[in-house]
């Protein structure tokens, strides 16, 4: 693709080949939203499904446009980097949380297991690339350590991330539950200790 000039055959095969766009989306909705209201959930859910359709998208358009070459595909590595550190930065100083369990689930393979889902890409019983995930590296280490030819299973990264994602959901449903889906305000305001004072010398008037 020449600069400055837009290649719209690789656009027409990113609008028609998956679900990546619609993904995009629906993740920039719940972003804004986790963001705006403080949903925990809604950013929570956001940042996976946005950036999982970054990767998507752009690592598609990267081998679509530039065949694989090596220079377009370190700058595109370099986008999604940046993308994943800006979603972090987002939320940590409001909710430490949303960044902290978008990061767990993106590490234990989750965000990987996402992209075949929606890119309707085949699973292989292995995936020896997800060595780089936290239970990618246990396994590498414990095969390093005791001589083993323990084999990086989809299954067992599955069952993890799975785990992981599944444990957030929960917390941050009962969080959100807790403080009317929206923000850090309780449903119900406990009362300070003035308004108690105040309470309690009514009483006698």
């Amino acid at each position: 693709m020449i600069i400055g000039v837009v290649d719209w055959q690789a656009i027409r095969f990113l609008l028609y080949s998956d679900y990546g766009i619609a993904a995009a989306f629906i993740g920039f909705v719940l972003v804004v939203a986790g963001k705006l209201y403080r949903h925990n959930l809604a950013g929570f859910l956001g940042c996976i499904l946005i950036f999982t359709a970054f990767d998507l998208l752009g690592y598609k358009y990267a081998i679509e446009a530039a065949g694989r070459a090596g220079l377009a595909l370190m700058a595109y590595r370099i986008m999604q980097f940046l993308f994943q550190f800006i979603l972090i930065v987002l939320f940590l100083p409001s909710s430490r949380n949303v960044a902290i369990g978008f990061t767990l689930v993106w590490w234990t393979g989750g965000c990987d297991i996402l992209y075949y889902l929606i890119g309707n890409y085949p699973f292989s019983e292995t995936m020896s690339w997800l060595s780089w995930t936290f239970p990618g590296l246990v396994i590498t280490a414990a095969n390093q350590l005791m001589g083993t030819k323990f084999v990086i299973n989809t299954v067992f990264i599955c069952i993890v991330s799975g785990s992981v994602f599944l444990f957030y959901v929960y917390w941050f449903m009962l969080n959100d539950i807790k403080r009317f889906s929206y923000g850090s305000e309780p449903l119900v305001r406990k009362k300070t200790g003035v308004e108690e004072a105040k309470k309690k010398d009514s009483r006698w008037i």
